[in-house]
């Protein structure tokens, strides 16, 4: 099972953008993958790489690995490493990201810690990295935080 924010549901059904879902996974696995990577997958991969799990360290090794060989054997490239950190703004609950307040602070909008800690990891990740595109305001919404 997967989800796909309604926000996302105009360019995340068809997969030809990758999901946030699938984004939260790529950085968890410390991997850039670009669009066009993305593009040349197959629907059946790119849903694989949805529904697979990427929680524990073992699942996170072995997406990490499928994704890679996967990439290597479609397009023949190989994947760049990204640096997350042990901490992503993601993961804190005591305190909003810098990017996430600077974005509210701009809109003239409030979320309050209790309100962020009580977001899925999921919907934190999306919002920290909507801090910078259009799609902002409609996840606040559809989070229920306006």
């Amino acid at each position: 099972m997967f989800d796909i924010f309604e926000f996302e549901t105009d360019f995340a059904q068809t997969l030809h953008c990758i999901p946030m879902q699938v984004r939260l996974k790529l950085d968890t696995c410390s991997i850039k993958l670009k669009l066009e990577q993305w593009n040349t997958l197959s629907d059946g991969q790119k849903r694989q790489l949805l529904t697979l799990d990427c929680n524990s360290p073992e699942q996170i090794n072995y997406y990490r690995e499928f994704l890679i060989d996967l990439v290597r054997n479609v397009t023949g490239e190989k994947l760049k490493d990204i640096f997350i950190g042990s901490n992503p703004p993601w993961q804190q609950t005591q305190q909003l990201p810098a990017e996430f307040a600077k974005r509210l602070e701009q809109e003239t909008m409030e979320v309050s810690i209790e309100q962020w800690a009580r977001l899925t990891i999921l919907q934190r990740f999306a919002l920290t990295k909507l801090s910078q595109s259009q799609n902002f305001l409609p996840a606040l919404k559809e989070f229920g935080l306006t």
